[in-house]
């Protein structure tokens, strides 16, 4: 039967044809090709380019394929590519006929499509076998993909000459811009060259190129695709004399995205392009003053502080000789006083201190760790806000034993200092200090999300979002910020604000002690840090728009006099935001809904006790507070005429008085004194009183009690002296010493007394001429 077999024959065409096209789907060429590593900025500038594995000019092709350059393309290659399924028969016969005539091969007939096929392949010689796979592949690559997506992957796979293969590379060697800024004239020039690329190398063939590149823009106008304007201007543009090196703006950045982002070798990052430029000049020029002082490197990290996008990025100085390609931007160094910020926060989140509350300044050794001030000098007591402006080193170790290690730890690895990774036993209380180490961006990271919770909290209705804790963004995403929730994930807006705006303050001295500041045109919240030894120098700085930080120090850590935060470091920060497009003036909007006036005692700066003769109000967090009352005045009876100190039991004949006086312990009060002039120790005793010795009227500075002492050795090798202190409630009061069962001497307003004794156990024993008596043991050892 004719229609059953017609039937049956016209299914097993449709099953062989499917299978026919199946085979060639499965066997389509589909070659990996190693691809540059590119980065680009915010707005489609090229920033940097890493050359292939293969010695190639190769960018992946990303960016959409211009209008004109199309036009062009399929003008010059195949004018019927909308039209034909993958194969011209047309255009295949006209060649055969050409080829014959000819008696050689001159016209290949082949389509886009097939060309596509035959850069897949990679080099192949031109024979029939070769021509129909082309076709057959050509076919199944039109059944699969559009008509752009394949001259998108022919642009993408198209030699230019020399090592550039692909648009977008030649783009940028030849024209030094985007694909969407190409001129009619230079979209031509494309078009035509990877016909004959090793004929047509510019620099090479110039007149050749120039000739067949007007020859296209010819036919486009006889094909009205351009006007006559635009093909007249098109002549008048030069051709490309040769490739153009390529920009070298953000290595470090590339660097780094390439280690991080795994396979990907396009990036669109968050660098505006001006700012990038603005800074690697900056370094350049930076470098060239610390190279003076024997510092041979630097970074820096400018982000947007609302969103925490990079918006430049310098891992080293362009021009420094030493550890070019070391990236000082990710390279963990010892923090210094950089982390100090972080941990006043956290004491005024947790309601322990009052930013205005005394703290202890005066030498100290706790465990074996003896902090020191960087200036080596002391002031007995300061007030919280004034150590961090003057970046004293002991009242944060103190506020650290407050706040509790642990808790310190845990808050620095929320922040996102990944580097800090050891217990919080390995750094003790060095924490603080220097002791442990972190990287630019982290720290970069973790002062712009102060700033971004604070930035959100008022433009979100008084919310906090977990996504603010975040690192810095080099790459171009949308940032969702998800579900608002009423409770920090780590530090309350009040808290924040308030450690910021002492931060605005800020001064320091530098290594003579002398106050240096830096004034600018807009408000910046910064801080500084230098690491033990000169090693490292810090500055890092946020206002509501920006998040600038700086390091500079030498990447084989060798320390120098002059590698101070101060001097090295901030210079740069503050010119740098002189430098920056300001939109946004003002500074941080304050909480008040989470803010309260509280009373504090004016001397003291905490809360005030009952006799506090002095009061004033500060802005404070509304939440816990668990801070203490004031303890430093007392209520005290005097004798009206003599003013001296008496008591119930010997009231006299004279009307006493009542006196409130500002009193500290014994060793604060020494340096305290020295510092405040005005300080007034407590009055002497009236003789007729019964008075008891008090253990408070005088204390040991060094050595503590039970403590364990190495003597040093002098320069001619002998031991050294031992040198002990001791602070006096009444300085002038003179003191007997005894070392053992031996009397030293005497001693009066200044209580230093120098011994040289052997190792061993020792007891050393001091009166007054009062009768108060202090009993020191201490330990010498022997080398």
């Amino acid at each position: 039967m004719p229609k059953p077999r017609f039937r049956n024959i016209f299914f097993l065409f449709i099953l062989l044809s499917a299978l026919f096209l199946g085979i060639g789907i499965i066997s389509l060429p589909s070659p990996n090709q190693p691809w540059s590593k590119v980065l680009f900025a915010s707005d489609g500038q090229l920033l940097n380019a890493r050359i292939a594995k293969d010695e190639q000019w190769r960018f992946e092709q990303k960016q959409d394929l211009p209008s004109n350059y199309i036009v062009a393309l399929t003008c010059f290659e195949d004018q019927y590519f909308f039209k034909h399924p993958g194969v011209n028969p047309f255009s295949l016969w006209r060649a055969v006929v050409q080829n014959y005539k000819a008696g050689k091969i001159i016209s290949g007939g082949s389509t886009l499509t097939m060309q596509d096929i035959r850069l897949r392949r990679g080099s192949r010689k031109r024979n029939l076998v070769n021509k129909l796979l082309e076709m057959y592949w050509g076919i199944t690559l039109e059944l699969l993909h559009s008509k752009y997506w394949i001259l998108k992957d022919y642009a993408g796979r198209a030699p230019f000459g020399s090592n550039v293969v692909g648009l977008e590379a030649a783009c940028w060697r030849y024209f030094d811009k985007p694909l969407s800024r190409l001129s009619w004239a230079e979209a031509a020039c494309l078009a035509v060259l990877p016909n004959s690329p090793g004929l047509m190398h510019p620099g090479k063939n110039r007149s050749s190129l120039e000739q067949k590149r007007n020859n296209l823009l010819k036919k486009l106008l006889s094909l009205q695709r351009i006007d006559s304007v635009s093909y007249r201007l098109a002549l008048l543009e030069p051709v490309p004399e040769a490739p153009r090196p390529l920009i070298n703006l953000a290595p470090h950045a590339l660097d780094y995205l390439s280690k991080t982002q795994g396979k990907e070798s396009y990036f669109r990052s968050t660098i505006q392009y001006d700012i990038q430029k603005m800074v690697i000049e900056s370094a350049y020029w930076a470098h060239e003053s610390l190279n003076n002082a024997q510092i041979q490197n630097l970074a820096i990290l400018i982000a947007s502080t609302e969103s925490g996008e990079v918006l430049a990025y310098c891992g080293n100085a362009p021009n420094t000789a030493m550890s070019p390609y070391v990236d000082h931007a990710q390279a963990p160094r010892s923090t210094g006083s950089i982390l100090k910020p972080f941990l006043l926060t956290g004491a005024l989140n947790q309601g322990y201190v009052l930013p205005t509350a005394l703290m202890d300044d005066i030498p100290v050794v706790i465990d074996g760790f003896q902090p020191q001030n960087f200036s080596k000098r002391y002031t007995g007591m300061t007030a919280l806000d004034q150590s961090l402006i003057q970046s004293l080193n002991i009242p944060f170790v103190h506020l650290l034993k407050i706040y509790g290690l642990e808790h310190f730890h845990f808050d620095l690895q929320r922040l996102g200092l990944h580097h800090i990774d050891k217990a919080p036993s390995y750094y003790g209380l060095t924490l603080i200090l220097g002791g442990a180490e972190s990287s630019l961006w982290d720290l970069a990271g973790a002062y712009a999300f102060m700033g971004r919770t604070l930035l959100h909290y008022t433009t979100y209705d008084h919310q906090y979002f977990k996504s603010d804790r975040r690192a810095l963004n080099l790459i171009k995403e949308e940032k969702q910020l998800g579900d608002p929730e009423q409770e920090p994930s780590l530090f309350h807006a009040v808290n924040i604000y308030s450690t910021l705006n002492i931060l605005k303050n800020l001064k320091r001295p530098d290594e003579s002690g002398q106050w240096n500041s830096f004034t600018s045109l807009q408000d910046v919240a910064w801080k500084t840090g230098t690491s033990y030894g000169f090693r490292d120098a810090w500055a890092i700085g946020i206002n509501p728009e920006y998040t600038v930080a700086v390091w500079a120090g030498n990447s084989d850590g060798e320390g120098k006099p002059g590698l101070l935060g101060i001097r090295a470091a901030a210079p740069i920060l503050f010119d740098l935001f002189s430098r920056l497009p300001r939109k946004n003036p003002t500074w941080f909007s304050p909480p008040f809904n989470e803010m309260i006036r509280i009373p504090i005692c004016v001397k003291s700066g905490m809360k005030p006790s009952r006799v506090c003769p002095l009061t004033d109000t500060i802005w404070s967090s509304r939440f816990e507070d668990q801070s203490g009352i004031c303890p430093f005045h007392l209520e005290i009876w005097v004798n009206a005429l003599t003013e001296q100190r008496v008591n119930q039991s010997c009231f006299s004949e004279v009307r006493p008085l009542s006196k409130t006086i500002f009193v500290l312990p014994p060793v604060q009060a020494y340096y305290y004194s020295i510092n405040q002039p005005e300080y007034e120790p407590l009055p002497e005793w009236d003789p007729a009183c019964i008075t008891h010795p008090d253990a408070q009227v005088m204390k040991m500075i060094y050595p503590q009690n039970n403590s364990t002492i190495l003597i040093p050795m002098d320069r001619d090798g002998q031991p050294g002296k031992i040198i002990f202190k001791l602070a006096h409630r009444t300085p002038e009061t003179k003191i007997y010493w005894h070392l053992d069962a031996d009397f030293l001497g005497s001693t009066q307003q200044f209580h230093e007394y120098s011994v040289n004794t052997f190792p061993g156990p020792h007891t050393l024993t001091l009166l007054d001429e009062k009768g108060n008596e202090l009993v020191h043991h201490f330990e010498v050892l022997s080398r």
